[in-house]
């Protein structure tokens, strides 16, 4: 399987992951991205597994393989990966609402934030990330217990950095 893939495989000692400098390469990209996505879209920190779960979905069908000149998507299925539907991360949604009575004149839409692929989009109204079940319906009431609980840890007060001094030339 892995000749087929052009996978090599490469030994190295258990729990160093400083000697697999490609997927500590890949992994810092990937938080360096999310990071940058979270700040664009001026989303809070709770949702900072939707971004990574982003983050990864567009890398795999975006980055290419120097080595091949394709994507890890294309590696993997043999196909280029349909790229036309991706939508920036946190941008503003409209939900087609299917399930309430709505009167004749009433809205049949209600505002979210795109938050991911495999999700449903977050809803200010009820400030609940929902639960990523596999049911493309967006207004389905099923949420994520954990997700409700973290919104209860918003920090107001910006978390503190340090910063180490850069030398300068003299």
């Amino acid at each position: 399987f892995c000749s087929q893939k052009g996978i090599k495989g490469e030994f190295s000692n258990a729990r160093t992951p400083q000697q697999n400098g490609v997927a500590e390469r890949r992994n810092r990209t990937m938080i360096e991205a999310t990071r940058t996505m979270l700040a664009d879209a001026k989303l809070l920190v709770t949702f900072w597994a939707e971004a990574v779960n982003t983050t990864c979905y567009v890398q795999n069908r975006v980055l290419v393989n120097k080595s091949q000149n394709k994507t890890p998507y294309e590696l993997f299925n043999g196909r280029a990966p349909a790229i036309g539907f991706l939508k920036p991360f946190g941008c503003q949604v409209m939900i087609f609402n299917t399930l309430d009575n709505l009167g004749k004149f009433e809205a049949k839409g209600d505002e979210g934030y795109f938050i991911g692929y495999s999700i449903k989009p977050y809803e200010e109204s009820s400030s609940q990330v929902p639960e990523g079940s596999g049911n493309h319906n967006p207004t389905d009431s099923t949420f994520n217990p954990l997700a409700e609980q973290m919104e209860t840890l918003i920090v107001e007060s910006p978390i503190p950095t340090v910063s180490s001094p850069v030398p300068t030339a003299c």
